[in-house]
């Protein structure tokens, strides 16, 4: 995966993850290598122990929320899909302008 990738990815500017993936590879969690169709492009990739953290669940955002919905119900939840599809459109909508 590129930088530009990952930056689309999680809806933000390439420029702003810069220093994040700096310190993610001097971390030793994210290795970066040269593209081999365009030498100029960076491919990203974790490393063994990237994948390992990547992993886990305990403790992380993620757990917490899984675990909040799961305690929700079914109508909730579709409700409040309804709603978050609305917001989306409209961010949509409004970016497109």
């Amino acid at each position: 995966m590129t930088a530009g990738e990952v930056a689309r990815t999680l809806h933000v500017h390439p420029s702003s993850l810069t220093g994040t993936l700096r310190r993610l590879e001097s971390a030793k969690l994210l290795r970066r290598e040269a593209d081999p169709r365009d030498r100029r492009r960076a491919m990203l990739s974790l490393t063994a122990r990237g994948k390992r953290l990547n992993g886990q669940r305990t403790g992380s955002i993620e757990s917490v929320v899984e675990r909040a919905l799961r305690r929700v119900p079914n109508s909730d939840l579709r409700a409040a899909e309804r709603v978050l599809q609305a917001v989306v459109t409209a961010l949509d909508a409004d970016r497109a302008k």
